[in-house]
């Protein structure tokens, strides 16, 4: 299988030498060919006999071309690497004669020892899971581990280059480990009926995972062929990884539900960042001309001279309104008895709740208290007209509170 993107590649780096020689041991024999500047300078060879098989390749960068010719040890080492990783018990041995510098790289274990490394001095929330299955022509190499960080982080390759870009087969993994987890969990009912599937970044976020697939004839697309576009091997992709992540799954159970906490985790924290931007959105409009419709605002701008008077229902709305100066009053109609803010934020009192939260050993009291005021805002800022109300005054809610963004500084109920 071709390990390279256009096909070129030692042609490119015969003509951009200024010789370059190469090496072949196979069927007992040896044989060798010479070029200069991309030309050959005699007909290949038989130069001896083999008792192994493989080829060596040497060459210099021509410096009619390159101003600098000088290889950095550490980038080409890190290379070498990753191939190691991506060939299990491959053996690669790199030395810098110059520098005297010297590694050598093998590892019986392939990704899963890459992986292993990536998440060095990192929390693991479960053993690395992996899968190594071929189709037809193609193998599909899968290694992935859940950590407590909230960043993914998942290089992919495709006979053994980077696709930096993606692909057919990331788009594959990423649909098989989102439908496996949904399905999972809402069969386990770890998940409540009334809430909403995992999305691909909630599943995705702690995510450290290598995919690798080997190949006939892949199709680079993208500006740097940095992106598999061969279609067929989406469905391979997804059909092996969903199945192989399945059976995990339910084998281990304990590890199972911490990774479905882990994305009810992230899915909390997509939700709560939504309705942050959403109230940001609106607080944004109210500060330039896009007031809601249920504000009738005050042509005053300093908020030291503007007052707005809050009333219950759109009936007493357009009385107020047809009332009020313009100049300095505001008018806010909501709907109904809303919440009380008071009983949603601390059901048992403000008091009792930050005594819990001290007197508990380890801190874990705090962390409770704090995951359970934390729902109960969210609960409170689902209420539409709480939010408008946060919004019409301007200064914001909780620890982001501000008096000196307050848009009024009356407020009338």
């Amino acid at each position: 299988m071709s390990g390279g993107l256009h096909g070129v590649g030692a042609s490119v780096v015969n003509f951009l030498s200024e010789w370059l020689w190469v090496e072949v041991k196979r069927d007992g024999k040896r044989h060798r060919q010479e070029f200069e500047r991309g030309r050959a300078t005699a007909p290949i060879a038989q130069v001896g006999k083999s008792t192994g098989h493989g080829t060596k390749v040497g060459f210099l960068p021509d410096s009619q071309i390159f101003n600098t010719s000088e290889f950095e040890f550490e980038t080409l080492s890190q290379r070498f690497k990753e191939m190691a990783y991506l060939n299990p018990g491959l053996e690669i041995d790199i030395s810098d004669e110059a520098s005297g510098q010297r590694k050598k790289y093998r590892f019986e274990g392939g990704i899963a020892e890459m992986v292993s490394e990536m998440n060095h001095g990192r929390e693991v929330l479960h053993d690395i899971i992996s899968l190594d299955k071929k189709v037809d022509t193609t193998q599909v190499s899968v290694a992935m581990q859940y950590t407590t960080n909230v960043r993914e982080e998942s290089p992919t390759f495709v006979n053994c280059i980077a696709t930096i870009e993606g692909g057919t087969h990331v788009t594959g993994f990423r649909a098989a480990l989102t439908r496996a987890l949904n399905d999972y969990s809402r069969k386990q009912k770890l998940i409540k009926d009334d809430q909403g599937n995992f999305a691909g970044e909630d599943v995705r976020e702690g995510l450290t995972s290598v995919v690798s697939v080997k190949m006939i004839d892949p199709q680079f697309e993208g500006q740097t062929k940095g992106k598999l576009g061969n279609a067929e091997i989406k469905s391979i992709v997804e059909s092996i990884v969903a199945e192989t992540l399945t059976i995990y799954l339910e084998d281990h159970p304990n590890d199972a539900r911490r990774i479905v906490e882990r994305c009810s985790l992230a899915q909390k924290a997509r939700e709560a960042a939504r309705k942050a931007r959403e109230l940001v959105i609106r607080k944004n409009a109210l500060d330039g001309s896009g007031l809601p419709g249920k504000l009738a605002d005050c042509s005053e701008k300093d908020p030291e001279l503007s007052e707005i008077f809050i009333v219950e229902g759109e009936s007493a709305g357009g009385s107020a309104k047809m009332g009020r100066d313009r100049k300095y009053q505001a008018i806010l109609p909501l709907k109904g008895k809303i919440l009380n803010v008071e009983k949603v934020l601390y059901p048992q009192g403000r008091q009792k709740v930050i005594m819990e939260s001290i007197n508990t050993e380890n801190g874990e009291g705090s962390k409770m208290a704090f995951q359970a005021e934390k729902t109960r805002l969210e609960k409170l800022l689902s209420h539409e007209e709480i939010r408008i109300l946060i919004t019409a005054i301007g200064a914001g809610f909780g620890e982001d509170f501000d008096e000196k963004k307050l848009r009024y500084h009356r407020v009338i109920i």
